[in-house]
């Protein structure tokens, strides 16, 4: 599509999970042709532009202040507009573990939340909230076995992952401090009667304030499995 960025996401727009079906829905282009029941699955009629996975607004800011001897520095980064897909593909599903082969494509799960063969690893506590025939507002979608009762789903609503993927639309915005750094200068009127020159105190707190929706680890490197270090450093120097 043209007159987009370079990196730029299309998929589903993603709008909440369906009380009688409990699969996930897609909002339907205006454009859509919807003729019979089969055009529901159609990927061309849900496929939206929904932004990009590089973020069209950086930067950084530094600020500085000092009074009587006393030093305050705060500096950060910052970064706006930035999406990207965030999910952790299961190693097994229904179709790894078939054995033959066979499988029924027409009752495929939507995503691999709805797999009843897949490992649902590494999920929030959220998970455990799904939807059931008792609990049809639940936060996640349904679990069923492709291999056991034909729902039909594959016929009426959107399947293809194209589609499917805006689940798991994430924004990546953020602000970011990376370090507050603190420091005193004793007077020199303190120091006038020893053999010292300075006498200077600094207090560093690096990556301890992140503002952003993001769930995860880090928003600057999206998918990392690990959080972003944060430390505190003390020093004092001294001059003769």
């Amino acid at each position: 599509m043209g007159g987009y960025p370079v990196d730029a996401i299309y998929s589903g727009r993603y709008t909440g999970i369906d009380p009688e079906t409990g699969l996930y829905t897609y909002q339907l282009r205006p454009d859509a042709e919807i003729h019979t029941a089969t055009d529901l699955n159609k990927p061309d009629n849900y496929r939206y532009y929904l932004g990009t996975s590089e973020a069209p607004v950086t930067g950084g800011f530094n600020v500085t202040a000092e009074y009587k001897g006393i030093r305050l520095s705060v500096n950060g980064t910052f970064a706006t507009g930035a999406k990207n897909f965030e999910f952790i593909k299961s190693p097994t599903s229904a179709n790894t573990v078939s054995g033959n082969g066979v499988f029924n494509y027409t009752e495929r799960e939507q995503v691999f939340q709805n797999d009843l063969f897949a490992h649902h690893l590494n999920v929030p506590k959220v998970a455990a909230d799904r939807w059931t025939p008792n609990n049809t507002n639940g936060t996640y979608p349904r679990v069923w076995n492709p291999f056991g009762e034909v729902y039909g789903f594959g016929y009426y609503n959107p399947m293809h992952k194209e589609i499917t993927h805006g689940a798991f639309l994430t924004n990546l915005s953020y602000a970011r401090i990376k370090s507050i750094i603190l420091g005193y200068t004793l007077p020199k009127k303190l120091i006038s009667n020893s053999a010292l020159s300075n006498v200077d105190f600094s207090l560093s707190l690096n990556n301890f304030f992140t503002f952003t929706s993001y769930s995860g680890m880090d928003p600057e490197t999206p998918g990392a499995t690990y959080p972003i270090s944060r430390s505190v450093m003390f020093s004092v120097n001294v001059g003769f």
